[in-house]
């Protein structure tokens, strides 16, 4: 009797510790908390950032960063090497499943990052025109996707004051004006079948 009792308080005890153990771990290691470092973000997702083939995307986000004025640089939550901001990078990475359409729509955002930061209708229209390959290459892995995927990602801006005022100031440089694309929709289709974009 005095056995089984004490069988009971110890089982108590290491329910009540492996409880809290993992109540600990999921406070200290939450998946839906966004990463706010780069050295977070390829420890959150290695198979993004530790992947060859992104690192085309990682080299032009930097490129181009060099190129903004210094006044733009001061973007709020872009803690990624992609250049774009936090929550819509966490966003496509955690909803994407297919590579190519992960791989397009990030190259498509870097593109909508580099157009809502621009200081000038001219840069705005020039990456608004750049942006037309990536889209292409969405659509034609899934128009729903895509679709679903730029309404969400309109959404997770417009939730931020700062993306809300650089989108409505980019609308209003950009209103009626004609933005298409560089190439034909044939040459589009060869750069979306290799990837080289």
């Amino acid at each position: 009797m005095k056995v089984s009792n004490k069988m009971k308080i110890i089982s108590m005890v290491a329910i009540t510790i492996t409880a809290i153990v993992t109540i600990a771990c999921a406070i200290v290691s939450n998946p839906n908390d966004e990463p706010s470092s780069t050295e977070q973000w390829q420890q959150k997702y290695p198979q993004v950032f530790n992947n060859v083939g992104y690192s085309k995307l990682i080299e032009s986000a930097e490129i181009k960063s060099k190129k903004i004025a210094e006044s733009e640089q001061k973007i709020v939550s872009v803690t990624n090497k992609f250049g774009i901001y936090d929550p819509v990078l966490q966003y496509l990475i955690t909803h994407i499943s297919n590579e190519s359409m992960l791989y397009a729509s990030i190259r498509f955002q870097q593109y909508n990052q580099l157009m809502y930061m621009s200081d000038s209708v001219e840069s705005a229209v020039y990456y608004a025109r750049e942006g037309n390959l990536p889209l292409h290459c969405m659509d034609i892995i899934s128009i729903a996707e895509t679709s679903k995927t730029i309404k969400n990602i309109s959404q997770i801006m417009d939730a931020d004051a700062f993306y809300r005022a650089r989108i409505t100031q980019t609308e209003n440089r950009l209103n009626l004006k004609l933005i298409g694309p560089n190439m034909p929709y044939s040459r589009m289709d060869t750069f979306c079948k290799t990837g080289n974009y």
